[in-house]
């Protein structure tokens, strides 16, 4: 499951970027910094950019919800 998540990672943060209405500058400046690190049971781990690592928590409840829902749906629609 990991590995098809991390092939899969730029279509979410793509397809959470066009379902949510999400700016350019908002995509660019904080989803584009994320990576997975691991897939841990259901559970997916994702990394950020040092840069922008003090502003996990901003990130965690801006776009947290959204990014949990974009997974679900695009893994629902195989």
């Amino acid at each position: 499951m990991e590995k098809l998540i991390k092939e899969k990672w730029n279509d979410i943060l793509e397809f959470m970027k066009t379902e949510y209405n999400i700016t350019k500058v908002a995509y660019e400046n904080w989803l584009l910094t994320l990576s997975v690190h691991s897939v841990q049971d259901n559970t997916i781990i994702v990394a950020v950019e040092d840069s922008k690592a003090t502003m996990i928590e901003f990130i965690k409840n801006k776009y947290g919800q959204f990014l949990q829902t974009a997974i679900e749906e695009m893994f629902e629609q195989k």
